[in-house]
């Protein structure tokens, strides 16, 4: 995959704005989808993942600094209505590093909320969990994030890295390339009977019309979390994600 990567960027050298549709819970997510040579996937037509672009979020959006956006540089955004992911709170406000440069900060670490009503809805050893968790925060131990420190990170918060996202179509699978971390997933397949748990699960996946990937994710590590904040899952977390394009097939 290395080989295909360096040829493809070799070929696209074209930056698009986008936004990653991901479902009910989703925060921009940088990706430059990229492709060895033309599709032939078998896609419905105009649905080509590996078509050259990016979305970036944040201040770095030319002209456009947005602190909302900024602020979501590598977490979820919360649904219109009803309980969202796990934030933090006014007591201990988070400063990615994002925010810190452009407002001049200082970058803080994540203490999770469990005062609100998404807090307070986690079952009891989830927020025994994250009490936990926000102790060694505060006492200045245990404070970076998993992408922070090279490790994989899972599945949903694969896609919270802030950075370039290679997507490879091919015929029988695609492939998910973020700073060194890669998903493979299976069309029109399956899953196995008893798959074994990875960090990034078992992936398999179809199109959904003409202009969605659906990817259904079992089989994830229980050692990965679900987000930056460290929010632990069990061994029964299951994941699906849609891909959706958008504008014409400039952004996802």
């Amino acid at each position: 995959m290395t080989d295909i990567c360096s040829e493809c960027l070799s070929r696209w050298r074209c930056m698009l704005a986008g936004v990653m549709v991901l479902g009910a819970l989703c925060g921009p997510v940088a990706f430059l989808a990229v492709a060895a040579e033309a599709p032939r996937t078998g896609a419905p037509p105009g649905l080509d993942l590996s078509a050259p672009g990016v979305a970036w979020a944040g201040f770095v959006a030319p002209k456009q600094p947005d602190y909302a956006i900024a602020r979501l540089f590598n977490d979820y955004a919360g649904p219109a209505t009803g309980l969202g992911p796990v934030t933090d709170g006014p007591a201990h406000p988070y400063v990615n590093n994002e925010v810190a440069r452009e407002m001049r900060l200082q970058p803080t670490y994540r203490v999770a909320n469990l005062d609100n009503a998404a807090g307070k809805n986690l079952l009891p050893w989830v927020r025994e969990a994250l009490m936990k968790q926000n102790q060694l925060v505060l006492r200045g131990r245990n404070g970076e994030t998993r992408e922070a420190r090279c490790w994989e990170t899972g599945v949903p918060a694969f896609h919270l890295n802030p950075g370039l996202m290679h997507i490879i179509q091919t015929p029988k699978e695609i492939v998910l390339f973020l700073t060194g971390r890669a998903r493979h997933i299976w069309l029109n397949v399956p899953h196995s009977a008893n798959p074994k748990p990875s960090w990034y699960g078992e992936s398999v996946g179809h199109y959904e019309g003409d202009d969605t990937l659906v990817v259904d994710t079992i089989a994830i590590s229980t050692k990965a979390f679900v987000d930056s904040y460290l929010t632990p899952h069990t061994d029964q977390l299951h994941v699906v994600e849609r891909y959706k394009l958008l504008n014409g097939g400039k952004a996802m």
